[in-house]
């Protein structure tokens, strides 16, 4: 099922080659060198609005606009300079996936969180656990891959993670199966022009734009009008997927999934501005969907930390057996509360030569796995 919109016919893309991690840095005038294109750092493209353009930044700080045009369905190439695969291709859709609250469960669930730009680790997990083939084009089949959240933000290929999940949105619908995309704050950061976790160099790329950092994400761009299609929360099957978690506050409030979601979906890449009593302010605070952590720690003036009567309150509510959430840093990916909660938010390797593990977390059968890089299955609940 998809939801309709305005056809793309003309399509910024634009493809970036930084040549200097340094503003400050300048090569001497009195040394001959040749313009060099730093592979590290090609990013691209960005899709907005009506133009195509591909822009190239040299060590002397000039950039070199190009344009072209692309209609809805033309084929795109994304590169990751020194990942394996190092590229793939995509199609700009003609309308978005529907983002439903609550759906029905498949044989398989596999839950990944806080990527925040690691393409390394993402496309490790989708590749070893079966998601996706060597090529990156979905093999999942009628399953479903839900992302907990914070998929953007630190990491410097950004842009790269957005655009095969992207990719991937699509091929799954047409496969039978689905892509959650649950937004979690940095991902809402992003949409809102809040740069301080962003890697420097997109700074840079909305600066040679002449646009605003929240621009890239914008309702003006392909990524930014698809964002905003996402939800919050959404319970699949029998489990509760949320970034942060539902507080006891937030549950008092007696809201359904669908009213939660509809009420902070307008609200994505603005400032929230709201008395304090009101349910969206709620929603999007310390307390709410995408910040809290009470399920970990307290918060020193704000909330208490869960109590398992507090879990087991939510978990009827909803009538769920267990809520997963990212967020909160954990050391591997592990229940709480009698397996009424599930973290899964873990420092993923940068590259093969990190001590850091792969993990992620998948549901078959109601069988609950903590899976490594390789589909390797520990055994949860």
């Amino acid at each position: 099922m998809y939801i309709t919109r305005k056809r793309i016919s003309l399509i910024f893309v634009l493809l970036i080659y930084l040549s200097s991690c340094s503003d400050d840095y300048t090569l001497p005038d009195y040394i001959p060198q040749p313009v060099r294109e730093n592979p590290l750092l090609i990013d691209g493209p960005y899709i907005m609005d009506s133009l195509s353009l591909s822009v190239s930044y040299t060590s002397d700080s000039y950039g070199k606009i190009h344009a072209s045009l692309l209609s809805t369905g033309d084929d795109i190439q994304v590169i990751s300079p020194f990942m394996n695969p190092e590229s793939f291709h995509f199609n700009i859709m003609d309308e978005f996936p529907e983002s439903t609250g609550i759906s029905g469960s498949n044989d398989q669930i596999l839950a990944i969180s806080d990527i925040e730009g690691n393409y390394y680790a993402f496309t490790q997990l989708l590749i070893g656990n079966g998601v996706v083939d060597d090529s990156l084009n979905w093999i999942f089949g009628s399953n479903r891959l839900v992302l907990v959240g914070d998929m953007v933000d630190r990491g410097s290929y950004v842009t790269q993670v957005l655009w095969l999940i992207y990719k991937l949105d699509k091929e799954a619908e047409e496969a039978g199966g689905k892509v959650h995309f649950i937004l979690g704050n940095h991902d809402i950061m992003c949409m809102i022009g809040d740069d301080r976790y962003a890697d420097r160099k997109y700074l840079k790329i909305a600066d040679e734009l002449d646009v605003e950092y929240k621009e890239l994400y914008g309702t003006s761009s392909e990524i930014g009008r698809w964002l905003r299609t996402k939800n919050a929360i959404e319970k699949v099957g029998n489990f509760l997927f949320v970034h942060g978690g539902v507080s006891p506050e937030i549950l008092n409030l007696g809201l359904s999934i669908e009213e939660m979601n509809d009420l902070i979906r307008p609200y994505y890449g603005k400032a929230i501005s709201l008395p304090v009593s009101d349910p969206v302010y709620k929603l999007y605070k310390t307390s709410g969907l995408f910040w809290y952590r009470g399920y970990v720690k307290a918060k020193d003036g704000v909330y208490d930390k869960a109590t398992q009567e507090d879990i087991d309150a939510i978990l009827s509510y909803f009538d769920v057996e267990s809520i997963i959430v990212g967020h909160c840093v954990v050391d591997e990916i592990k229940s709480h509360f009698d397996n009424g909660v599930f973290t899964i938010d873990v420092l993923h390797p940068p590259d093969q030569f990190s001590d850091r593990k792969l993990q992620a977390l998948l549901i078959e059968n109601n069988n609950i796995y903590r899976v490594d890089g390789h589909g390797t299955l520990y055994q949860l609940k």
